[in-house]
Parts: C-alpha cells; structure tokens; sequence
C-alpha cells in the first residue's frame, strides 16, 4: 500500500509539476506579450510626443518669422517716412504667410480720398452684379472697363456709377459686402471717396486671391486689366518687382495733392503680395509717385531677404 500510495503521489507531483511549468511558461509569454504591448505604446508616445514637439517649434519659428519681417519692414518704412511731410497710410498682405503689416505716419486722420484707384471698386462691384444678374459685360461696356483700367478714364468711370450702378454713393454697397468699415462713398464727387490701405487690402485680395464675391473668370478679367495700364501710369508699387497688376490714383483738390497707388505684385524672389500706398500733402506728383517708388522697393527688398 505504502509503494502504491508513493507511486500515486510520485505521479501527481510530476502532473503538478508539469502544469507548473506549464503555467510559468504561458505567464512568461503573458508578460513577453503585454511587457511588448507596454513597450509600443510606449513608443507610439513618444513619436506622438515628437510631433508635438517638432509643431511647437515650427509654429514657434514661423511666429519668429513673422515678427522679424514685420519689424524689419516698419523699420525701413518709418525710415522713409521720416524724411517726407507727405501723410502716408501704407499696407500689405503676405497670403502665404496670412500677414498683415500696415504703417501710417498720422494718427489724426485716419482716412485718405481714393482718387482714381476707386475705379477698380467701381469694375469690381459692376462685375458683381453683372455676375448676380446672370449677365455679362457687353461689347461697349467692355470697352469701357477698358479705358477706365488701362487708361484711368473719368468719364468711363462716371459712366458706370451712373448708368449701371445707380449713382456715386452705389460703392457702399461694395464696401459692406468687403466688410471695408473705414470706407465711405462721396455722394458729390467719386474722386473723394475716403478709404484706408487696410480696407484696399481687403478690395485687392478679392480681386486676387479666394472670394466669394467675385467668380474666377472675372477676377482674371480685372487682373488682366490691372496688367496691362498704359506704360505712363505704370509706377508706383510696382517699383522693384518682377511682374505687376496696379491701379493708381492722382488728385489735387484745393491745394492738396494725393497720390495713391495699389495692386499685386511677385517680387524677383518669387514673393506676392498685395499692397495699397495712399499719400497726400506732398508737393507735387512727381514727389508723390518718387515717395511711393521708395516704400514699394523698400517692401520688395525687404520681404525677399526674409
């Protein structure tokens, strides 16, 4: 009985021993298993942590960025407006950056009349509504968007606030729709609209970059036009650029001469941007469209080196 009893109990200790050994191997692959899954998400996190990281840096960088170009190019513009008596309301608009840098060297008047560069709002809103209409320019009209652009007529201007828009206040309405809030229209006399650089950006960039209130093929049509002003009207912030679409603007009312200047423009570096120079109380136009030149070279230079 004894032997017996002993062989029993020999072979129960070697079952246990075997489903010991059998347990200690399925908790070692248990902890293999979950000491990997441990270790993965350890990894996962850490990439996860390193992405967070590396976009800290780049937003970090990208902020950097931004301030050193628009403290660079303030500095080159109050250099240039130290040395003028002109009052001056500059601005322009980096789209790849989404940037906006506006200087003006009089904080009394914040409002600057339009002269000839309301001629393209004027284009801008007539193709507006030609587009909510469901028509389209016809050939005299055309021709007339045509003179106005390229030319700088007045009386095709005058023609289109008239005759198609509904009289020289009709331009608010363009203003509301752009949501240009410091822009007003002169009921009397269209040349004296008033408006700031800041709200011409916001004219300029429906023009040439996304918008809703301009459809594709028309805003290529005023680019087009913009692109091609007659060879005397071609100054101002096109200086220093590679290739340009303005609109410029020259009045002098009761001993007060304004030069304006806005557009689009790609600099030698591949940079565009729009911009809008408005001046007045210079001394004569050729001091005006000179002080011009000088702020859209300085810009151009300015924004390639950054």
């Amino acid at each position: 009985m004894k032997l017996k009893h002993l062989v029993s109990w020999l072979l129960i200790g070697v079952a246990l021993l075997g489903a010991g050994v059998k347990l200690l191997d399925t908790a070692q692959q248990t902890g293999s298993s979950s000491v990997a899954k441990a270790q993965a998400k350890d990894d996962q996190q850490a990439v996860l942590t390193q992405a967070k990281t590396a976009a800290v840096k780049s937003q970090q960088t990208a902020a950097t960025t931004k301030t050193t170009l628009q403290e660079t190019l303030l500095a080159q513009w109050q250099a240039i407006l130290d040395q003028t008596s002109s009052r001056v309301d500059i601005a322009i608009y980096l789209p790849e950056r989404q940037q906006t840098i506006q200087l003006s060297n009089d904080a009394t008047t914040s409002t600057h009349a339009t002269a000839s560069i309301i001629k393209a709002t004027i284009l801008t809103q007539v193709l507006h509504q030609a587009e909510q209409q469901g028509t389209a320019l016809t050939t005299a009209e055309s021709e007339q968007a045509t003179e106005m652009i390229e030319n700088s007529s007045n009386d095709a201007a005058t023609y289109f606030l008239q005759t198609i828009l509904g009289g020289y206040g009709a331009t608010d309405q363009l203003f509301s729709a752009l949501a240009m809030t410091d822009s007003s229209a002169d009921t009397e006399a269209w040349g004296l609209t008033q408006t700031t650089a800041s709200d011409q950006l916001k004219l300029l960039n429906t023009i040439f970059y996304n918008s809703a209130y301009l459809s594709t093929a028309d805003q290529a049509y005023i680019q087009s036009l913009m692109g091609q002003v007659s060879a005397e009207q071609s100054w101002g912030v096109s200086t220093g650029s590679a290739s340009w679409q303005l609109k410029n603007g020259w009045l002098t009312d009761e001993g007060n001469t304004m030069i304006n200047s806005i557009g689009h423009v790609t600099t030698t570096g591949g940079n565009d941007y729009t911009i809008a120079v408005l001046t007045d109380q210079n001394e004569s136009e050729a001091t005006g469209q000179a002080l011009i030149g000088q702020l859209a070279q300085a810009t151009a230079t300015v924004i390639d080196q950054n």
